[in-house]
């Protein structure tokens, strides 16, 4: 409940009162379901000409959703709701996952699918996956070098390179 009222309520808050700064139809939302699990939303539409609620299937939204029992945040994105598209995610991640990195990281993911989306474009790899991908990159880096580092049960030949030498 803390990490939605401290961290995701105010920066969703934020990037409402940005979005509408920018002229976009935009609000935010927060509060408590009927199973005593709060919330934070954020709604937004990437048409100026168009108002909320106008025609939801228009909108993106992107929702937090603390599971107190599970200590869990339960995350549902649709940014593309638009009739034959239904683009979304939901995932569920462990509570000691979300910091204001993390958020700010959700947030602009979700932007950035949202404006490909409306563009016709593929939708960009998640920073998360990103991340993940770097990481297991890295690894095997590492793992490599280890590999070549280890002594060989045979004799290694090493190569030996003469420069020319000039002679004065």
């Amino acid at each position: 409940m803390q990490i939605l009222n401290t961290l995701a309520a105010p920066m969703f808050h934020e990037f409402a009162s940005d979005a509408i700064g920018n002229g976009f139809p935009a609000d935010k939302r927060e509060g408590v379901d009927a199973q005593g699990n709060p919330y934070a939303s954020v709604r937004f539409v990437l048409d100026r000409t168009a108002n909320l609620d106008q025609d939801p299937g228009n909108e993106c939204e992107l929702v937090f959703k603390g599971l107190l029992a599970d200590e869990k945040i339960d995350i549902h994105a649709a940014y593309d709701q638009r009739p034959g598209k239904e683009a979304a995610y939901h995932e569920q991640l462990e509570i000691q996952m979300i910091n204001e990195v993390g958020l700010e990281d959700q947030l602009t993911d979700f932007l950035s699918a949202a404006m490909a989306a409306r563009r016709g474009q593929p939708i960009p790899p998640r920073k998360r996956d990103q991340q993940a991908q770097a990481d297991q990159d890295l690894t095997m880096v590492n793992r490599t070098a280890e590999l070549m580092a280890m002594p060989s049960d045979r004799p290694q030949v090493i190569p030996i390179v003469w420069k020319k030498r000039e002679k004065k």
